[in-house]
């Protein structure tokens, strides 16, 4: 079974430890600090693994690669590897952009990542080279619902192994 966008090149992204500082993160978490750089900004540091449970690839338009096909999935988010389950996220990733000459093609991707306090969106393009992503990718965060009401960041996705991701979501509040 082929693994999704987040999980296909991500191995074990999404998960590991998720830190709190404006209550941001899956219940229980832990708290920790990053790079300066993100300390400066007062960044909260999420780290997830995802683990892909659910994907499709949908053929529209001529048989094989056209603009506009479409990948589906949905990945189980825990904070550690065989952890339990802390959310769930699901995307869409349409065919945008199609470069016959890299033998590359690229996904503009939306992401939803659902926790019991909330919801964070994310989105950005994603070109795979070879049938291949590369082994880490970032989405910018859009938005969220709930404890994330009013957040902005980044996803980076980083290939672990067969289904698994980790990501490290970087968040800080918009000021209302």
């Amino acid at each position: 079974m082929a693994r999704s966008i987040f999980s296909h090149q991500f191995t074990a992204v999404i998960l590991t430890t998720v830190i709190l500082v404006w209550g941001f993160g899956p219940t229980g978490a832990h708290a920790q600090s990053d790079t300066k750089q993100e300390n400066q900004h007062k960044a909260t540091v999420l780290q997830l693994i995802a683990d892909d449970v659910q994907q499709a690839q949908i053929d529209l338009g001529a048989p094989g690669l056209t603009l506009e096909d479409r990948r589906v999935f949905t990945d189980n988010l825990m904070l550690f590897q065989g952890g339990p389950r802390v959310g769930i996220a699901g995307g869409d990733c349409g065919v945008v952009r199609i470069d016959t000459g890299s033998n590359s093609f690229t996904y503009h991707c939306v992401v939803s990542l659902e926790f019991p306090e909330g919801l964070i969106t994310a989105q950005g393009l994603l070109t795979l080279t070879n049938g291949l992503p590369p082994p880490t990718f970032t989405l910018a965060v859009t938005g969220g619902t709930g404890r994330y009401e009013a957040v902005q960041g980044r996803i980076e996705i980083h290939s672990i192994a067969g289904t698994l991701s980790q990501l490290t979501l970087f968040l800080t509040k918009k000021a209302l």
